[in-house]
């Protein structure tokens, strides 16, 4: 008499995928947890992920859902990692990383995390950034290291492959930054937007150049410029306090986050003349009480609400259009689908720096706690530090051999 096939509970034994149309559906058997034979069906868009649905629907059986064995897929770990990652990261860095692992467990999900040598681990990453970005290799690789750090706690992997593996150095393109006549010929297009649109914006026909001129001023973030309050800007003195963002909360609503990208960003800028300005007429145009409460934003939606940054990103898309400043960014090779809002953090850098001959003004005006993260990134024609010689004249002399 044959013996029962040696499956333990949760196990899976042979997997078969097949195609039917344009799905595939997979089976498989298991035990469950009383030691039954149970056979499995599954049908999904791919067949990694009919494998994975298998994977799960025999941990259920066997009630091993949330435990981590030899048989977890990489994409159960993935999964599991992002469920206790909840909570401990900024929400919107969370949905960075759900997303992440969305198109990243068709790739890799069915595996098992003793399949992710560093061999196969980089020829993931190399593909990842060849066919996506360096960007989602980046965040490829965060949530890779962290569910194969859960392996690693119960024993099913020895180590961490991740750890030792050395990130791919591309060469940096100089960034992208423009220059005095650029940014008059952008002004000049958002004043030109803004008389079109005057008729119908009302009072709020301002808000794209009020967030320009505070933005390429200061070198902020769109979401740190409309995450302004009335109380952060001291007329008085001409100083502005950075300390808080505008991002999207877990409903898609726009809120003001108490704290910026990291905490040891707040600052205080001495801000220029023409953004103050900017800031006053923004004030002015105000005809509410509400509206010039401290706690209410320097800058206004029509309806005295916080501006969602994905509008003003809209409105100056609009732009790249204007064949005046087409022309303006053509002189330097400039192709108008990069004019971005982070241009203009990177050109408030760039002019400032150039200025001083050194980049720690820059370092501290956009609140980076590494000074190569300005020199790599931001400040552009910038990037070398103009050193001080001076003082070999006393020690070498004027030249002359006599």
């Amino acid at each position: 008499m044959a013996g029962r096939d040696a499956l333990e509970p949760g196990e899976l034994g042979s997997v078969a995928i097949e195609q039917v149309g344009p799905r595939f559906r997979g089976r498989a058997r298991t035990r469950d947890a009383g030691g039954t034979l149970r056979r499995l069906s599954a049908t999904a868009d791919t067949a990694e992920e009919a494998a994975i649905q298998l994977r799960r629907r025999a941990d259920a059986l066997a009630f091993t859902v949330n435990r981590i064995t030899a048989n977890s897929t990489v994409g159960h770990l993935l999964e599991r990692w992002l469920d206790e990652a909840r909570g401990r990261v900024k929400h919107q860095t969370h949905r960075v990383y759900a997303d992440t692992i969305r198109w990243l467990v068709p790739m890799v999900g069915a595996l098992r995390p003793t399949d992710l040598d560093a061999q196969r681990l980089r020829e993931v990453l190399n593909v990842i950034r060849t066919t996506r970005s360096s960007s989602a290799e980046n965040h490829a690789r965060v949530a890779l290291k962290g569910a194969l750090a859960l392996a690693v706690e119960v024993g099913v992997v020895g180590f961490n492959p991740l750890i030792g593996l050395r990130r791919n150095k591309e060469r940096r393109a100089m960034p992208i930054a423009l220059n005095v006549d650029q940014v008059a010929a952008l002004r000049a297009a958002i004043h030109r937007r803004e008389e079109q649109i005057r008729h119908n914006a009302g009072p709020t026909a301002g808000n794209l150049r009020w967030a320009f001129e505070v933005q390429i001023g200061l070198g902020l973030r769109l979401g740190e410029v409309l995450g302004l309050r009335n109380m952060d800007v001291d007329f008085g003195s001409g100083r502005v306090s950075v300390n808080g963002t505008l991002v999207d909360d877990v409903g898609w609503q726009v809120v003001r986050q108490a704290e910026l990208k990291s905490r040891d960003q707040a600052r205080i800028i001495q801000a220029p003349r023409f953004v103050l300005a900017a800031l006053a007429e923004a004030r002015a145009v105000r005809d509410s009480v509400t509206g010039r409460l401290p706690n209410a934003p320097a800058l206004q939606s029509r309806a005295g609400t916080w501006i969602a940054p994905r509008n003003l990103r809209r409105a100056f898309r609009e732009l790249r259009d204007d064949p005046e400043l087409v022309d303006a960014l053509e002189a330097t090779g400039i192709e108008p689908r990069a004019l971005t809002h982070h241009v203009l953090r990177r050109t408030a850098a760039t002019l400032l720096a150039k200025h001083d001959g050194n980049l720690r003004g820059a370092q501290d005006m956009l609140g980076h706690s590494d000074i190569r993260t300005t020199r790599d990134s931001y400040a552009g024609e910038a990037y070398r530090v103009v050193g001080d010689a001076t003082v070999l004249d006393e020690i070498l002399g004027d030249g002359n051999a006599a």
